[in-house]
């Protein structure tokens, strides 16, 4: 784990890659004890997983012994691999110890699998924490599954007066507990947001969605991976429709309901009743019935924002939705996400842009969002060409999805469409081939000019000249504040330029580095670019000497980065976190400053990050 200072005088425990020696994972437990019973300015703990007895034991002693912390994050793997009495013991142990943390507010254990028999001791737990209000409840095994243990926990959730954020799996629901949890539902004066992922149980949702309608207090629910009947969709939609407290709904239906026309009808309804609700996400599933909604939409004066899964279909469709959206006055954003996005692949170019110049025509750019990763090249060139208002663009392409050479010979021109697109704000660019040097120049063209862009991330291959004249174009830059670059190559006077680059930004808070550093075999010291940037927030920076094709591809396509070899000294990311610490204090020492402390330190810190728009933004929120 990594101890951090999340405000000055607080700190928080955060989890690392574990690592692989027992030894210094032993080590780091003994400290990890010590600084828990020690220290009562640690507010927060964040553990990865707990394997090892040793390790159980410590945590729970070390819990015993804190008074201080305020926020708790367990994870450990399914227990019914444990066969030692005395492990599950250690176990219980655990739980016993939450119960010790009297000011304890929010306790996360989404990430833990307990046996049903432990859900009595957790239960016991929870009552003895007078300040919790934020509950993520463990999942439990599904062998040997006591149901009486399940209403037990149940119970005590009626005797938890501040919970406002509670969050389980669906066994709540049950038809042994379903009952009682419905009552708590119902009956609780102080729940705010309720969030529940199906995995073992098929009935008691109508009962909950019932209780939902008894309590006006709601404001969110959120139900993941469900599988809806055609009733059950249509008695939610008459619950909604009649609730005067629920402001958010969030649907991850997985296919189920909308596959149906009469579901989908009932939703389309929904959105047209104008309920108070004001944001309705559909998730992991398509919508088959675009004119209904088109309908609901042009009826509906009171939601703001609308998510949809939509699957490929007429154009007209399309259009009829756009025109509705362009005619309602309260709806600031509609996405489009789901199984639509497959759509815009190499095998349906028309559609897409068809959709980029209806939203010019009906004037609903900027209301509307479609979130896709864009992978055929004449589909990113021409969206680009036709919509300079769009605010998001990400793009990924891979030689191996298209005719040899089909992508590379579109990306030059489509960067310099780039040029034009003056509302940008992230910008994400992925290939799995070297990039070229026109492409390249007018890449570094946009960044130097643009007064928009916030977030960048390019990964792609890059030689050390083209990492000059990229850097180059990032060096004129005076609006990011999120920067990423990946498998850029850098020699020493790239990498000079970079650090100077760095040294120099008032607006950037985020950077990821990984890059190949020809110059040198290993990151050992932290340049004095970085040492006098006052600005940045967070950084991660590795050295990457050796980039793997096959592995790159696949980490890619799923978002995972484990597989990269990198390089750097212990000493370097210590010095990296230091800089990050130094940074993060200093900002809230300067916002100290504007709200009324006096001292020299607080005076210095106001002037070394006055300039940058850091500054205004933690004031905001302070």
């Amino acid at each position: 784990v990594e101890l951090k200072e999340v405000e000055p005088g607080e700190f928080g425990f955060f989890p690392l890659e574990m690592s692989s020696f027992d030894e210094e994972r032993w080590k780091g437990w003994i400290l990890l004890h010590w600084l828990l019973q020690e220290h009562r300015c640690i507010k927060t703990l964040m553990l990865p997983r707990i394997t090892d007895p040793k390790d159980q034991g410590l945590l729970s002693d070390a819990l015993h012994l804190n008074c201080g912390l305020n926020k708790l994050t367990l994870r450990w793997p399914n227990t019914t691999t444990v066969s030692d009495l005395r492990e599950k013991e250690r176990l219980y142990n655990i739980i016993s110890a939450i119960g010790t943390l009297a000011h304890l507010e929010e306790l996360d254990m989404g990430h833990a699998c307990l046996p049903s028999c432990a859900l009595g001791d957790l239960r016991d737990a929870l009552l003895e924490i007078s300040a919790l209000h934020t509950l993520t409840l463990p999942s439990i095994e599904k062998l040997y599954r006591n149901t009486d243990y399940v209403v037990k926990l149940v119970q005590g959730l009626k005797r938890l007066p501040k919970i406002t954020v509670l969050s389980s799996d669906d066994y709540v629901l049950e038809p042994e507990s379903g009952v009682v949890f419905a009552e708590f539902v119902a009956e609780s004066n102080s729940l705010k947001k309720l969030s529940l992922r199906q995995s073992v149980c098929n009935d008691g949702i109508d009962v909950l969605f019932t209780a939902v309608g008894q309590n006006n207090a709601l404001e969110e629910l959120h139900l993941k991976r469900f599988e809806l009947c055609e009733d059950s969709g249509q008695l939610l939609a008459k619950v909604v429709a009649q609730h005067t407290g629920l402001r958010y709904l969030e649907l991850d239906i997985r296919g189920a309901i909308m596959g149906r026309r009469t579901e989908g009808l009932a939703l389309a309804e929904l959105v047209g009743c104008n309920t108070g609700l004001c944001e309705l996400v559909l998730l992991g599933t398509t919508v088959k019935h675009l004119p209904a909604f088109a309908e609901a939409v042009r009826k509906n004066t009171t939601m703001k924002k609308l998510t949809l899964g939509l699957p490929f279909m007429d154009v007209p469709n399309y259009r009829v939705f756009l025109q509705a959206l362009a005619c309602n006055q309260s709806l600031e954003l509609v996405t489009f996400t789901g199984d639509f996005l497959a759509c815009f692949g190499d095998f349906s170019v028309p559609h897409f842009n068809d959709i980029v110049l209806l939203m010019q025509e009906t004037g609903t750019e900027g209301r509307l969002e479609i979130d896709a990763y864009i992978n055929n090249p004449q589909v990113f060139e021409s969206s680009l060409k036709n919509s300079t208002n769009l605010t998001k663009v990400r793009y990924f392409a891979s030689s191996g999805f298209f005719v040899s050479g089909s992508s590379r010979q579109m990306l030059p021109s489509a960067f310099h469409h780039l040029l034009q697109h003056h509302h940008l704000q992230e910008l994400n660019i992925t290939l799995d081939h070297q990039i070229e040097k026109e492409s390249a120049t007018s890449l570094a063209l946009f960044l130097s000019i643009t007064s928009s862009l916030r977030h960048v991330a390019l990964e792609f291959p890059a030689t050390a000249a083209l990492s000059r004249i990229l850097v180059e174009g990032i060096a004129g830059n005076t609006s990011l504040t999120s920067l990423s670059i990946i498998f850029w190559t850098f020699n020493a006077p790239e990498t000079d330029l970079l650090w100077r680059t760095l040294e120099s930004s008032k607006t950037l808070k985020t950077l990821t580095l990984l890059l190949d550093f020809k110059h040198s075999q290993v990151l050992d010291q932290v340049p004095d670019g970085l040492l006098n940037n006052h600005y940045l927030l967070k950084a991660t920076i590795q050295q990457n000497p050796e980039r793997r094709p096959d592995r790159y591809t696949n980490a890619t396509l799923w978002e995972s980065r484990t597989k990269l070899t990198v390089m750097s000294t212990p000493m370097f990311q210590f010095g990296v976190q230091e800089l990050m610490r130094r940074n993060l204090s200093t900002l809230h020492r300067a916002v100290q400053f504007l709200m009324g402390a006096r001292g020299r330190r607080f005076a210095e810190a106001f002037e070394r990050v006055s300039k940058g728009s850091t500054l205004v933004e933690a004031l905001k929120k302070a």
